[in-house]
This record gives structure tokens, C-alpha cells and sequence, in this order.
């Protein structure tokens, strides 16, 4: 998990700016699970503990304080397929210090609500390309069925036609025979 601050004055974090600029300020990784230093005059405070980020940055300039800031979330799953998630950080004062752990746990959970409601639209997506093929199978093998019940069909037709015709043939034989005698 990595927090960032933008560069710009109000750049737009979701659908992205060319004029605005994400500045990396410090990350928690498996490699590097804790986290204490002061950067720029911010404090940065971070732990990655059972599958679990929390980051806290403590904001000194005014500057600093008008700014906005993003964390990134880049996981990977069981099939080593990587997933990248932006959330806006909130910003508290204070007072709001007895909660910050509250609004982190709820952030952390966003990003990866986020992240699985991804997972689930990529899903859902094969599983209604799936459904196309499957509805395309169905129609070839329903076309193919009556087909082969029409070629039946007509096959039994041309068997009663021969049938009708051996028994007029030996309809007329028998009759022929009666005649004879």
C-alpha cells in the first residue's frame, strides 16, 4: 500500500489530469511490513500485518493540509494476476485521532470491496460470454436435432412407400394366383 500527494492544485483523481502529478511518499510492502519516518515534514507511520495495511500521515504545513492525497493498493491473487485500486485518503484533524484507526479500517476495507467488485465484473463478464456460447451451442445443436428428425421423417416415409408397394405387389401376385388355379 503506498499513499501519495498530488502536485497539482486539484487534480482529479479518478479520471486523471495532465496537469496534475502524484508524489510517492512512503509504502508498507511484504518485503517492508512496518513503517516510521518523517518525510517533507510529514510523519509517516505504516504496518502490513495479516493481509492488513494501515497508514497514517500526520501533516505539519498548511500546505500540506489543503493538499489531496491518494493510497494505492496493488494485490495479487491466487492466480498471480495483479490488481491496482486508487482511494482518496480523508483527512482528519485532532480531535478525530480517537478514530483515524475507525477511518483507516473502513478505507482499507473500501479498497478492497473495490477490488473484489472488479474481480466480480471480470467474472461476471466471462460468465456472459460463456451464457453466448452456450445459447449458440444450444440453437447449432436444436438446428442439428430437426435436421436429423426431418432426414428420419423422411426416411420412414420412403420405407412406408416401399412397404406400400411390396404389399400391392403381393396383393396382385395373390390375386394373380387365385386366377391361375
Amino acid at each position: 500500500m503506498t499513499p501519495f500527494k498530488t502536485t497539482a492544485s486539484r487534480p482529479s483523481i479518478i479520471g486523471g489530469s495532465s496537469d496534475g502529478q502524484l508524489r510517492r511518499l512512503a509504502s508498507v510492502s511484504s518485503t517492508q511490513p512496518n513503517l516510521q519516518q518523517v518525510y517533507d515534514g510529514m510523519k509517516l507511520y505504516g504496518v502490513l500485518k495479516d493481509e492488513q495495511a494501515t497508514l497514517r500521515v500526520e501533516l505539519s504545513k498548511h500546505a500540506d493540509c489543503l493538499a489531496e492525497f491518494i493510497c494505492e493498493l496493488q494485490e495479487v491473487d491466487d492466480k498471480g494476476k495483479e490488481m491496482v485500486t486508487f482511494s482518496p485518503l480523508i483527512q482528519q484533524t485532532d480531535q478525530g485521532m480517537f478514530n483515524a484507526q475507525d477511518s483507516s479500517l473502513t478505507s482499507s476495507i473500501l479498497m478492497r470491496l473495490t477490488s473484489l467488485i472488479e474481480q466480480m465484473g471480470i467474472k461476471l463478464a466471462v460468465m456472459e460470454d460463456r451464457a453466448v456460447e452456450v445459447k449458440k451451442n444450444l440453437i447449432n445443436t436444436r438446428s442439428s436435432l430437426e435436421k436429423t428428425l426431418q432426414n428420419t421423417e423422411d426416411k420412414l416415409y420412403q420405407l412406408d412407400s416401399k412397404l406400400s408397394a411390396i404389399d400391392s405387389n403381393a396383393i396382385q401376385e395373390n390375386v394373380l394366383k387365385k386366377k391361375e388355379n
